[in-house]
């Protein structure tokens, strides 16, 4: 992946005091003030009610990187250990579309984590997950998604899909054709991990 290619950041907070989180969609631009960091989404996990998870959108991953050697960070990250319970997990993914704003507009948002055999054919492996997308965006509660590899890991691909609602996801996979066979009953898929995240509010951009 090219060092320039914008990426998005998927950060999971697990959280102590929920009051102590009230604001910190503001800390990227008040405290950071991170270059390069052209702004995202947040909100709380429907499984996990402690789990906030914030997407941020940058310009490259080398931006991203920069961050933390700011003279900022310092204390952007005593403000996050303020509020948390454990430390954060974080990765990074090349979604197309970049910035994926349709997605995080929706009021649920499902987080779709696959890991990859290594070795896997991707190119056919990517020729499946387009026939399910067919499918995917004839969905009634469907708003849209975004998807790409991940950056640390060339096996991981995430996948984020804008719906109405929990229900209408699941609505998608008992009724409207949306059965997942071909990612869990093929070999090529290690593991897979969902999550589903209520629509928050937008990260503003840094200044």
């Amino acid at each position: 992946m090219s060092r320039v290619t914008p990426v998005t950041e998927f950060i999971t907070f697990p959280v102590k005091d929920v009051e102590k989180a009230v604001g910190s969609e503001n800390w990227i631009r008040d405290i950071a003030k991170c270059v390069g960091c052209t702004g995202g989404n947040w909100g709380w996990q429907i499984e996990d009610g402690g789990n906030l998870h914030w997407a941020l959108n940058w310009t490259s991953h080398s931006a991203q990187q920069a961050f933390s050697k700011q003279s900022t960070y310092p204390t952007f990250k005593e403000k996050v250990v303020g509020m948390t319970s454990g430390a954060p997990s974080f990765f990074h993914a090349t979604l197309t579309p970049h910035e994926p704003t349709a997605v995080f507009e929706a009021p649920i948002t499902e987080w779709c984590k696959l890991n990859i055999a290594p070795g896997t054919d991707k190119d056919e492996w990517i020729s499946g997950f387009n026939d399910f997308k067919e499918t995917l965006v004839l969905a009634s509660g469907y708003r849209g998604h975004a998807c790409g590899w991940g950056v640390e890991d060339p096996d991981m691909f995430m996948a984020v899909i804008g719906w109405e609602s929990v229900e209408s996801h699941h609505k998608f996979l008992k009724e409207e054709g949306g059965n997942m066979e071909w990612v869990v009953n093929i070999s090529d898929v290690e593991s897979m991990e969902i999550w589903h995240v209520k629509k928050g509010g937008a990260i503003p951009p840094a200044v």
